[in-house]
């Protein structure tokens, strides 16, 4: 189930693992109904929410449930959205794609999943504060992170019990970047929540362990085809 999903106008960003899932899982547009702005789960209707029709479903043609590279899908939508407190735009990743320049900088992730208190879903969103670690820590942190990282994600975590876990599939990895005329930031969409690793004694997301996050500047190109 994805809990979050982030969009720059006309589009939206997910993981591909939530529309499909090896051989039980496949949503089409027929049979997704998508809520922009929802904030309170436990109310019917928002005043602030829209409910929104798709035109077109697309997952990257690399995606690959048992690998989970290439973890992209993208929503079109059919028509223009009304933004308003709960409805923003997210830029999307116009700098350098390497990931140096931003080790250590923390992301910001929101999402309605599982809490520590074992909810499977939270009424309101949460939000965690979450550091980016270079490629080599996160290999070097669980053998695991091997075969299910590749050079197209990233990983990120305190390991401290703290960000993502089941349900916030699809969450964005968000940054405050500079926007360029000395004055102020916007929000960058770097990342969408892929997988963890598993804690065998919950049966759920081991959070003291690094997360693993597609990472969406690799896939510019892809991505500029929804876009014309």
């Amino acid at each position: 189930m994805t809990e979050r999903s982030w969009f720059d106008p006309g589009r939206i960003y997910l993981a591909a693992h939530c529309l499909r899932y090896r051989e039980r899982v496949e949503l089409t547009i027929e049979t997704l109904v998508v809520y922009l702005g929802r904030f309170n789960l436990k109310k019917f209707s928002e005043q602030d929410a829209q409910q929104v029709e798709l035109e077109q479903l697309a997952i990257h043609p690399d995606y690959d449930s048992y690998k989970y590279d290439a973890d992209l899908a993208v929503l079109v939508m059919k028509r223009s959205i009304v933004y308003n407190t709960f409805i923003q735009p997210i830029c999307l990743w116009d700098r350098s794609p390497n990931l140096g320049p931003i080790v250590g900088k923390f992301g910001t992730v929101v999402g309605w999943g599982r809490d520590e208190n074992g909810n499977k879903v939270t009424p309101k969103p949460r939000m965690a504060q979450i550091p980016i670690v270079t490629q080599e820590e996160c290999l070097r942190s669980k053998n695991d992170f091997v075969f299910l990282t590749s050079n197209r994600t990233f990983c990120a975590g305190s390991r401290n019990g703290t960000g993502p876990c089941n349900g916030d599939s699809g969450s964005g990895f968000i940054l405050p970047l500079p926007d360029g005329t000395g004055s102020g930031k916007r929000w960058y969409l770097r990342g969408v929540v892929s997988l963890s690793l598993l804690d065998s004694s919950t049966w759920s997301c081991d959070l003291n362990q690094f997360v693993v996050y597609t990472d969406v500047a690799k896939y510019a190109t892809w991505i500029q085809q929804f876009r014309t």
